[in-house]
C-alpha cells in the first residue's frame, strides 16, 4: 500500500536530485524528437555543448549572457519570498531598458561615471515602479499580479515598438533601433578579447545585496513570513500590503538593472530583440535554484550554456524551437517534481484481513484479562 506523508522540512538532496533528474529527461526527450525529426541527436548535442562549456569563447559567451538571466532570475525570486508571481520580468526588463536609452540618448556629453550611474537609477527606479502599479489591482481589488504582471508585459512591447519604429528611430538605418550610444554610455569591458563587460561585477554585488536584504534584515524576515504563511503574518501584525510593495519593488528594479546592463552593456542602443527570451527563462532557472540567491548564479551560468549552444545549433540547422522545447521541458518536470520535496512516499505491505482480525482479538482478550485478574494481599501464597 503506498502511504504519502507530508515532510516536516524540505529535503535540500531531494531538490538536488529532482533538478538533475529533470534535466537528464528533458534530454532524453529531446533527443528522442531530433531522432524522429531526422537528425542524430548525439552528435549535434556533443558538438553544441562542447564548444559551449568546454572552450574559452563559449565559457566568456555563458558569462556574457549570465548577467541578465542571474538579474531576472533574481527578480522572480524576490517577488516570490513574499508569495508573489511576478510574470511582468520581461516587460520590466525592457523598461529599464528604455528608462536607461532615455538618459543616454538625452545626455550623451556627460562624463562616463555620471552618465552610467543615471541609467543604472533610471533603469531601475522605472522598471520597480512598473512593478509597482501591477501589484495594486491585488492589493485594493483582489485581482491575481499574475494577469496584471502578463498584460504589462504587451504594453510595455508595444510601447518599445513605439519607441524603435517612430520617436527614438534612427534615420541613419532601416532597422527598427535607435542611435547607437555615446562612448561614455557603454560600460568598460571587463575581460580583455571578450564582450563580458563590468556588470558581471555588478551582478555579484546585486546578489550579495539581496541576499543580505532577505535573510539578515528585519525587514526581508517580515517579508518571507509574508510569503510562507500570509495569514500567520496578518495574526503576528506585519503589513501585508507594505511587503507587496516593497518586494514587487524590488523585484521590478533588479529585472530593470538587467535591462540597462543589455543595453549598455552589448547592443548600445535600443531594439525590439534585445531580450532572449530572458523573462521566461528566469522562472526556469529560480525554480530550479529553489528560489535560492546563491544557487540562482550557477544556475543562470548553466542555462546561458544552453542558450549559448541553442545558437550554435541553429547554426547547424536545427530549429531555435527545440531549445524552447528543452527550457519548457525542464520547468515542467521541475514543477512536477516539487511533490517530491514536499511529501513523502513509502510502499507498506498490508496486512492480510484475517491476520490483523486474530490479532485485533488476542489483543483485546489480553487486556480484558489483565483487567479481571484480583490483586493478592501482600505475603499471600498463589
Amino acid at each position: 500500500m503506498l502511504r504519502i506523508e507530508k515532510r516536516q522540512t524540505s529535503q535540500t538532496s531531494t531538490s538536488i536530485l529532482v533538478g538533475i533528474a529533470a534535466i537528464i529527461l528533458a534530454l532524453a526527450i529531446s533527443t528522442l524528437v531530433l531522432s524522429i525529426m531526422g537528425y542524430k541527436p548525439i552528435e549535434i548535442f556533443a558538438k553544441a555543448f562542447g564548444q559551449t562549456y568546454l572552450t574559452i569563447p563559449g565559457i566568456l559567451e555563458n558569462l556574457l549572457m549570465l548577467i541578465p538571466l542571474s538579474l531576472c532570475a533574481l527578480a522572480v525570486a524576490v517577488a516570490a519570498k513574499a508569495g508573489l508571481w511576478n510574470i511582468g520580468v520581461e516587460g520590466q526588463f525592457f523598461a529599464g531598458a528604455a528608462a536607461a536609452t532615455g538618459v543616454a540618448l538625452a545626455f550623451p556629453n556627460l562624463p562616463a561615471p555620471i552618465l552610467l550611474i543615471l541609467m543604472f537609477f533610471a533603469g531601475a527606479i522605472v522598471a520597480g515602479l512598473l512593478a509597482y502599479i501591477s501589484v495594486l489591482p491585488r492589493i485594493y481589488l483582489g485581482i491575481s499580479e499574475i494577469l496584471t504582471t502578463i498584460l504589462m508585459n504587451s504594453v510595455v512591447i508595444y510601447f518599445i515598438r513605439y519607441l524603435v519604429f517612430d520617436a527614438w528611430d534612427d534615420p541613419a538605418t532601416v532597422a527598427p533601433q535607435t542611435a547607437p550610444f555615446a562612448e561614455a554610455a557603454r560600460l568598460p569591458i571587463l575581460i580583455a578579447d571578450s564582450r563580458v563587460h563590468i556588470g558581471f561585477l555588478v551582478v555579484i554585488g546585486v546578489i550579495i545585496l539581496v541576499h543580505y536584504f532577505v535573510n539578515r534584515t528585519v525587514y526581508g524576515y517580515e517579508m518571507r513570513a509574508v510569503g510562507e504563511n500570509i495569514r500567520g503574518a496578518k495574526y503576528a501584525g506585519i503589513n501585508i500590503r507594505k511587503y507587496f510593495f516593497i518586494a514587487m519593488f524590488l523585484s521590478g528594479a533588479v529585472a530593470g538593472v538587467a535591462g540597462m546592463m543589455e543595453v549598455s552593456g552589448v547592443v548600445h542602443r535600443l531594439q525590439p530583440t534585445i531580450s532572449a527570451d530572458y523573462g521566461f527563462s528566469a522562472f526556469v532557472i529560480a525554480w530550479v535554484a529553489r528560489l535560492g540567491t546563491g544557487a540562482i548564479l550557477i544556475v543562470s551560468y548553466l542555462f546561458a550554456g544552453l542558450l549559448v549552444a541553442g545558437f550554435t545549433m541553429q547554426m547547424m540547422g536545427i530549429p531555435s524551437m527545440v531549445i524552447s522545447m528543452l527550457k519548457g521541458l525542464i520547468l515542467l518536470l521541475v514543477l512536477a517534481g516539487e511533490i517530491l520535496t514536499v511529501y513523502k512516499f513509502t510502499w507498506t505491505r498490508e496486512q492480510p484481513q484475517k491476520s490483523r482480525l486474530a490479532a485485533d482479538t488476542s489483543a483485546a482478550g489480553s487486556v480484558l484479562k489483565d483487567s479481571c485478574e484480583i490483586p493478592q494481599a501482600a505475603g499471600e501464597e498463589r
